[in-house]
């Protein structure tokens, strides 16, 4: 038979009972499509702009006010909270406070989350600066906290078109004096703001992951994009977020369902395989080749700047990913033969929910 494939595909879990997700990441990682992800795998996820899928905080005045005075006391994502200022500590709980209490209020008209292990998922990219908050305010009236790090080739990043975190917060990050030594270089910037968060929080993760109050997954978005990982990669979100209700071939069904929840960053599966896929890959991941192509004092810069980063996440050098099945499952479905077999995400739980319900109004 078919097994669970949260079952196959689970990490750790905390204890007893569900907690709040937060999903983070750099700007331009794909984080709004993780939520599109999260939501179909069940997840309950706040959202204030569905064009970002962001939460603004506005509860608290937005990100900046808040990150930008922590970002000054710490320089970086890997902290302590009785290391930093306490004027400063006192005003982030206060402004977390609010955002908090407003996120639950929210997540409350959803009813109760079909993914087991969170109560409820929001995601803002600059969140991240603030995990060690989150999960000091979230282990006192939460029960913990789940943290979703998403992260791609600092390179592409330093590249992207959405440079705010740089305009907003590269000043509060380092010294000051750096941000004109880079006039000549931009994405020296982009890459070292990228090297110093991911790799922070990333760090400051693995010491504090204790199966009780906090848990970490980290996720390639290149392995969320590339056939050949993408159900593997999935399903180890599934396990990380208790998504319960889904089967193996239903997984697979819904990693290749046309309507990829990767947006324009996804390979259709189904239609194209094998060398094609990767192709397509490549020209959407990776362009920094092109970018840095006979600019050698520019590639050197970055390399050297961003070498933290680059290292601890296997982009440079280049380490494969271990994504060998857990249980030997294969996702070798095609979207016609999902068609064919009814087999849409989820549907099993669905027809089982309305039957109980039909037999509920009939008794």
């Amino acid at each position: 038979g078919k097994l669970v494939a949260a079952e196959a595909g689970r990490s750790r879990q905390l204890a007893d009972t569900p907690v709040p997700l937060m999903v983070g990441g750099s700007d331009g990682s794909g984080t709004r499509s993780v939520v599109a992800l999260l939501e179909k795998l069940g997840v309950n996820m706040v959202v204030d702009d569905r064009g970002t899928n962001d939460v603004h905080a506005d509860e608290m005045g937005g990100w900046p006010p808040v990150v930008g005075p922590v970002l000054q006391a710490t320089h970086g994502a890997d902290y302590e909270i009785e290391n930093v200022e306490r004027g400063v500590v006192d005003r982030t709980f206060n402004s977390l406070r609010a955002l908090t209490n407003s996120l639950a209020r929210k997540a409350s008209r959803f009813g109760s989350s079909r993914a087991k292990g969170v109560t409820y998922g929001f995601k803002a990219p600059v969140s991240m600066c603030l995990v060690p908050f989150f999960h000091r305010a979230y282990s006192t009236n939460a029960g913990g906290m789940k943290f979703l790090q998403v992260v791609r080739d600092g390179r592409d990043i330093a590249f992207s078109g959405n440079q705010s975190p740089v305009t907003k917060f590269y000043k509060a990050n380092f010294d000051p004096q750096q941000y004109a030594k880079w006039d000549s270089m931009p994405p020296v910037r982009g890459i070292q703001l990228w090297s110093s968060w991911n790799a922070d929080v990333w760090s400051w993760s693995k010491r504090h992951v204790d199966g009780k109050y906090y848990d970490a997954l980290l996720v390639h978005t290149e392995d969320l994009v590339d056939p050949e990982s993408k159900f593997e990669t999935v399903r180890q979100i599934a396990g990380f977020v208790g998504a319960e209700h889904f089967t193996n071939d239903e997984l697979c069904c819904l990693v290749v369902a046309p309507e990829e929840f990767m947006g324009s960053h996804s390979v259709k599966d189904g239609r194209e395989k094998g060398g094609e896929a990767k192709s397509k890959v490549g020209k959407r991941y990776g362009h920094w080749h092109s970018k840095l192509d006979g600019h050698p004092e520019l590639s050197a810069a970055m390399h050297e700047q961003g070498k933290r980063g680059l290292e601890m996440f296997g982009y440079e050098p280049a380490v494969p990913r271990e994504q060998a099945s857990l249980d030997g499952y294969q996702c070798k479905l095609t979207h016609n033969e999902c068609k064919l077999r009814n087999l849409s995400p989820g549907e099993t739980v669905r027809v089982k929910e309305a039957a109980d319900m039909i037999a509920k109004v009939s008794g």
